[in-house]
This record gives structure tokens, C-alpha cells and sequence, in this order.
């Protein structure tokens, strides 16, 4: 279907998104105080949130500000957790203690490499090896997120990111109706494997063609 569109109308919608994008996010100091008290609410730090965006919170990008709106639709949806996207914090306690006992860390490990040891060389004279043994291959348990993963990439022909991009590019221009439009934004929100930098222009192109749907 995308490869019937001409190039350049697709090139002008990319192009007025990335335009809608950077006219209408706000990144002002109010604004971004605001994104992180909303994620205070769920226990989420200003530090977490900068690693996050991997930069100071002053100095976020339009994009990012996108994403992380996303990111607190979800969890006030509860459709995720706080953990689903932000690493915990290390106490520092625990790093203080770690920090000042760097050889008792090294002799634990070196003890339970020893123990190891001993317990293989007793379970070898106990049971001695068979040369014809196959190993257990055990099957992989698929968390939810793995499921629904899965179930998001029936949607999609299988190939390729950038095949994958194209034809979800495709699907927006041609989408008929604001239905079709959430739809694709539900897909690409349970998606994994597509770039962040890929799906936030795939975000703003939805947001250029609902306008113009009305």
C-alpha cells in the first residue's frame, strides 16, 4: 500500500509533524515542574526521569516530553508499572556499604565459587556422568509483556524496522477515521522493537492526520 503513495506527499506529512511537534509541546520550567510532580504521584523521582531521557530535566526535548506523557497515560491508566519503565533507585546506604567493603564483597564471591566447586565434585561421586545424557532443555516461561508483544506483531507484515515503519506510515495516511488512528497508536505503544525516535514520528504524523480527519 505505501509503495502506491508518492514519495514526496509522504516526505510533507513527516515533515508538517515534525512542525506540529516542536510548535505545540511545551517545555517551558512550569511545564516540566508539572511532568514531575504528576510522576511524583506514582513514587517516580526527578532522578529517575533523568535517567530515563538520559539528561538533565531542564534541558528535555520536545520528543521526549511526548514520551513521557505517554508513559503517565499508561501507569494512570494502570496499564503498566513504574518499573515497567523507570529503574529504581539505589539506596545509598546500601551503596555506602558496598563502596567501603569492596574486599568482603571479593571474599563472598570467592566463597561461592569454593562451595560451588565442592558441590559438583559431590554430586559427581554420587551419580558419575553418562556420556549418552541429553541436557534438559528447559522452555523459556513468556511473561505478559512478551504475549502481548507478540500479539501486536500479528498486525504487522513481518520484515524489516524500517518495512516495519513504512507501513505504518502507510496506515496513517490512509487511515479513514480517528478509530483507526487510537488503533495504530495502541499498536505502537505495545511495541518493543521499534526505535523511540522512530515511534515519536510515527506519534506526531497521528496527530497531523487526526487534525485533518477533524
Amino acid at each position: 500500500m505505501y509503495s502506491c503513495l508518492p514519495g514526496d506527499v509522504i516526505d510533507a506529512a513527516v515533515e508538517q509533524c515534525q512542525k506540529t511537534m516542536v510548535t505545540h509541546v511545551d517545555v517551558s520550567p512550569e511545564s516540566i515542574k508539572k511532568l514531575v510532580d504528576a510522576f511524583a504521584t506514582f513514587g517516580v523521582t526527578k532522578a529517575q526521569i533523568e535517567k530515563r531521557i538520559q539528561r538533565r530535566i531542564d534541558v528535555i526535548t520536545p520528543a521526549q516530553v511526548v514520551r513521557m506523557r505517554e508513559i503517565y497515560a499508561s501507569l494512570n491508566d494502570g496499564m503498566s508499572d513504574p518499573s515497567d519503565w523507570f529503574e529504581p533507585e539505589e539506596d545509598k546506604t546500601d551503596a555506602t556499604s558496598k563502596k567501603g567493603a569492596p574486599n568482603a564483597t571479593a571474599a563472598t564471591e570467592r566463597l561461592k565459587a569454593t562451595l560451588k566447586g565442592a558441590n559438583s565434585a559431590s554430586e559427581e561421586l554420587i551419580e558419575p556422568k553418562k556420556t549418552n545424557r541429553q541436557p534438559k532443555t528447559e522452555t523459556p516461561q513468556k511473561d505478559a509483556k512478551s504475549v502481548k508483544n507478540e500479539k501486536t506483531d500479528m498486525s504487522v507484515d513481518i520484515g524489516s524496522s524500517e518495512q516495519i515503519i513504512d507501513g505504518y506510515r502507510a496506515r496513517i495516511v490512509n487511515a479513514k477515521s480517528q478509530d483507526e488512528l487510537k488503533k495504530i497508536m495502541d499498536e505502537l505503544f505495545k511495541r518493543d522493537d521499534i526505535l523511540d525516535a522512530k515511534r515519536d514520528e510515527l506519534y506526531h504524523m497521528i496527530d497531523d492526520f487526526a487534525e485533518r480527519i477533524g
